[in-house]
């Protein structure tokens, strides 16, 4: 919290997007211009994208509900509009229907107005906006100039927040952009505090609050990060171990103002939001750094977009190395530190920090990078206007939690109704990239289940996605144990494994059968893919089903391309150590990048055997 003081105080006079203290950003729908006197010279509805305005508030208007507590400059239709019950609007049965009566928000809306322009804080557009609300037709003037339809409702018009213009009172004409009134009414505002108790937050003595900011992940959020729920002197909830409300918690009102908008600024600014989970990452010097819920192709828009199926793993663990000394290790000072905070809400008003970590920015990218070479592998992608491409490197946090936890449907992979626990999740996979922690056994664990049911998704590139998010875990997790497997294939102890190689007879098996069902267009899975599952539980007992499903499609084959494969399939059971092929317990995920590798060193090959021939054809024709 002092830490938000401080950024503050650092930069707010530099950041037109943080909020001055007692200052909200509301949507405003009509723009009111007037003149000096208070006349008014003409008004327009505001455009969506126009909308954000900055606007004085107290620290009750700022977290007003249905209660009458109006702001003291901007405010709605229902508070600054003295005509407004004088309006009506016809129902279905053509029958008038006034509007309610709203004087006692109008009468205390210029009261505060009042109150403000006779104080040695006032400004011109004050008094301007004064003389223009004292005369009382605004909501007649609107109708007159058609900016509201004259049978409107009122449940269409009452929260409308007006914003105004004054021409003459300054080069500055928006109120909401004028920073010698936002001056004004900050020294107005803080005249008016009473009272003095230590903040808690930096030891001096300031005006006690107990009205905390809302809105502090997104604008509407109701949730709180403090609150106080009762101020009664003779209520329980404290006594016996304190006298006063005020030595369980006391924060001064400046403080509080400084910490919530400096928050506020950073989640706009560095904030991760995932529903109602949102986690703010930033570097002390405010140098930009990679977040962890990027992806590799996120941070790096130059990196190695592949056209070829395999990369050595070497040269994509160089390149990913060399990215991030270039792009963020020589551009920040190492001494500096990177913070992370996360917020979730237990409730609709409650709002928690889950998370905290501070770590030197040296070890924070070191982290970051270990995370994006320990889990690299080829993951294809598809952006808009651009055609599917392949990459090198980790896929961004929400895809990897959604294909883990989510549920298909039309658009991908949906997390709807699962919203909480997939929250968790997303923390608990910062949790290992930030701090450098080993990946949980049931993330891999349930990826490489998931990846083996490929016949439970509709749509193939889904599974394909989960095949490789799976990859990625079950590396990562061998990378920890300093096992460092490759997007080759293996032939070397690690790829002499019993789990790798089965991997490897599915993947032949899986070709073999695809490649003859595409020239016989015919559109269906292999029984390589709808025997997947059981082959990850009983290897043996299933391969004896799946090698007898593909010996006719060997024999249609020529002579040459099933040699190649008779080839292939024996070249992988010489590899198996004596007892391991009969073993029938269940596979582990390294199958999976068995599988993977194998089906991918297969289709490099032909692709290349293509274009030797095309190369060859094209040399003839010369």
């Amino acid at each position: 919290m002092q830490e938000m003081i401080q950024i503050y105080d650092t930069f707010h006079s530099s950041e037109d997007k943080m909020n001055p203290i007692y200052h909200e950003k509301f949507k405003a729908g009509i723009e009111i211009k007037i003149d000096a006197e208070g006349t008014m010279l003409n008004a327009r509805n505001i455009e969506n994208e126009d909308q954000e305005t900055l606007i004085p508030v107290t620290e009750k208007s700022a977290m007003r509900t249905s209660g009458i507590e109006p702001h003291p400059l901007c405010d709605q239709l229902q508070y600054i509009a003295d005509d407004y019950a004088n309006q009506y609007f016809h129902n279905k049965n053509n029958e008038k229907v006034f509007f309610k009566d709203n004087s006692n928000r109008y009468k205390a809306y210029l009261n505060g107005l009042n109150e403000w322009a006779e104080s040695q804080y006032s400004h011109p557009k004050v008094v301007a906006i004064l003389k223009f609300i004292k005369k009382g037709n605004v909501f007649s003037q609107l109708k007159k100039i058609k900016v509201l339809d004259e049978d409107v409702e009122e449940s269409k018009v009452k929260g409308i927040l007006v914003r105004f213009i004054i021409q003459g009172c300054g080069k500055i004409e928006e109120c909401w952009k004028d920073p010698e009134l936002i001056d004004c009414y900050i020294n107005y505002y803080q005249s008016k505090l009473k009272g003095s108790d230590v903040s808690y937050l930096t030891g001096k003595n300031e005006t006690k609050t107990d009205n905390f900011p809302k809105s502090i992940r997104y604008p509407g959020d109701g949730a709180k990060l403090l609150s106080v729920n009762s101020t009664d002197t003779n209520d329980f909830t404290f006594r016996g171990r304190f006298k006063t409300t005020s030595e369980i918690l006391s924060i001064g009102s400046i403080d509080s103002q400084k910490m919530h908008n400096a928050l506020k600024w950073l989640i706009s600014q560095r904030g991760i939001r995932n529903n109602d989970y949102v986690t703010v990452v930033w570097e002390s010097d405010f140098k930009t750094i990679p977040l962890p819920n990027q992806g590799t192709d996120d941070l790096f828009s130059n990196f190695v977009r592949m056209d070829q199926p395999v990369i050595s793993s070497v040269d994509s663990k160089t390149i990913i190395q060399n990215l991030f000394t270039k792009e963020y290790k020589e551009k920040i000072n190492p001494t500096s530190s990177v913070y992370l905070l996360s917020f979730d809400s237990a409730t609709k008003g409650r709002l928690s920090l889950v998370q905290q970590a501070t770590l030197q920015s040296s070890q924070y990218l070191e982290n970051l990078e270990d995370w994006h070479v320990g889990a690299e592998w080829k993951h294809k992608k598809s952006k808009k206007n651009l055609k599917t491409y392949s990459y090198i490197g980790v896929p961004n946090v929400n895809q990897i939690v959604y294909s883990i936890y989510g549920h298909e449907s039309d658009a991908g992979m949906d997390i709807k109704g699962s919203e909480t626990y997939v929250n968790r999740q997303v923390q608990r996979l910062y949790t290992c990239i930030v701090l450098n922690r080993p990946i949980p056994k049931d993330f891999v664990k349930k990826a490489v289940l998931r990846a083996s049911m490929p016949e439970a998704f509709k749509n193939q590139t889904n599974w394909e996605k989960i095949l490789s998010i799976a990859c990625s875990l079950v590396k990562k997790e061998h990378s920890e144990k300093k096992e460092e497997y490759t997007l080759a294939l293996e032939t070397g102890k690690l790829g002499k494994r019993r789990d790798y190689l089965y991997g490897r007879l599915l993947a032949i098996a899986d070709v073999i059968e695809k490649s003859r069902l595409r020239n016989q267009n015919v559109d269906r899975p292999t029984n390589a893919m709808r025997y997947m599952n059981m082959f990850s539980k009983h290897p043996y007992r299933t391969w004896t089903i799946i090698h007898e499903s593909i010996l006719p499609y060997l024999n249609g084959y020529n002579e040459a391309i099933r040699t190649y494969y008779l080839n292939l399939i024996q070249s992988v059971m010489i590899d198996f150590k004596e007892g391991d092929f009969e073993n029938d317990k269940p596979l582990n995920g390294l199958y999976l990048l068995g599988y993977y590798c194998q089906r991918d060193d297969i289709y490099s090959k032909w692709k290349e055997k293509k274009q030797h021939e095309i190369n060859n054809t094209e040399r003839e024709s010369e």
